[in-house]
């Protein structure tokens, strides 16, 4: 099976386990696909996170872990990709910030600038107004105070329009959990109703929906929805129907932490797709040799998908 999107402890400070242990765990459940993905370097100071400021590290820092992600996974790819015996290929790649149209850019220049050669992008947006949504109550109460109109909507439109400016600029491989702004918003009847057919907000999300499909980005089924208590993988399911409707094509990632979310809840996230209507998997590879590859879609009818010794291997036999 297929993960686009993954962190480890040895380069980002809220997740836990080395960088090999992860590609380690990924090898031993026979995954066919298995992204790394570290965040990209943060630039400003103010934009470092609660863990960071306690270990005093600095965004100087963060620039010299992310050159060390970076050959340490070329490293590890080099390795499995080149054995005749692995059944897994590893791509590497890397998470954007969206923080900013400043972080946009500067995810722009990792992928141009000729000193990294990467596999894949992961689009994400986890701040608004430069404060993250995804942290907690209180931070997601203060970007929808920080929001043009400070209510729980003027906070969603805000968040899709930065996530638009994201999908032009960035142009990336897989759109990450899409709705993010959902985790931490309240649950109030209210709340809930927000995005619906036919309103300007549902129009934002079409408007980012087609751009995608336009530029044949892969959207993510984020399976970390799950262990964060929702009944489905991001997108929730009027988004992932719209998705379908307008013709995009969902990949599987499991945003794992560590070793012990590495596959963690895919079987959710297939038994999902199933249930909107799906009938193929997408997921990216690599093609060519050794020193000339290029990354592709390729795609897998889930009724295949679901006899891959991945589930087996993982404990979660569909």
């Amino acid at each position: 099976m297929h993960s686009h999107h993954s962190h480890s402890g040895q380069y980002v400070q809220h997740a836990k386990d080395s960088l090999d242990a992860v590609v380690e765990t990924a090898l031993e459940k026979q995954f066919q696909t298995f992204c790394l993905t570290e965040h990209m370097p943060r630039y400003y100071p103010t934009d470092l996170y609660d863990e960071e400021l306690e270990s005093k590290t600095t965004v100087e820092d963060l620039a010299a872990t992310f050159d060390a992600y970076y050959t340490h996974a070329k490293q590890i790819q080099a390795k499995v990709n080149g054995s005749p015996e692995s059944k897994t290929q590893i791509l590497v790649g890397f998470e954007a910030e969206g923080i900013s149209p400043f972080y946009f850019e500067r995810g722009l220049d990792l992928l141009r600038g000729g000193r990294y050669s990467f596999d894949l992008v992961v689009g994400s947006v986890h701040h608004v107004h430069n404060i993250p949504i995804d942290y907690d109550a209180d931070t997601y109460e203060k970007a929808r105070a920080a929001s043009t109109t400070p209510t729980d909507l003027g906070l969603f439109e805000d968040y899709f329009d930065l996530q638009y400016e994201m999908l032009r600029t960035l142009n990336p491989s897989v759109v990450g959990h899409f709705d993010l702004i959902r985790l931490f918003a309240p649950k109030t009847p209210a709340v809930a109703t927000l995005i619906k057919p036919e309103s300007m907000l549902w129009d934002k999300i079409k408007r980012n929906i087609d751009y995608a499909v336009s530029i044949g980005a892969l959207f993510e089924l984020n399976s970390a929805a799950v262990r964060k208590g929702w009944e489905t993988p991001y997108p929730q399911r009027d988004i992932a129907e719209l998705i379908l409707e307008r013709g995009g094509r969902f990949c599987l990632s499991d945003d794992s932490h560590g070793i012990a979310q590495v596959g963690l809840n895919l079987h959710k996230c297939v038994e999902y797709l199933e249930s909107l209507g799906a009938e193929a998997i997408y997921y990216l590879a690599l093609e060519g040799t050794a020193d000339n590859t290029k990354t592709v879609v390729k795609s897998v009818p889930i009724a295949d998908a679901r006899k891959h010794p991945f589930w087996v291997k993982n404990g979660t036999p569909l």
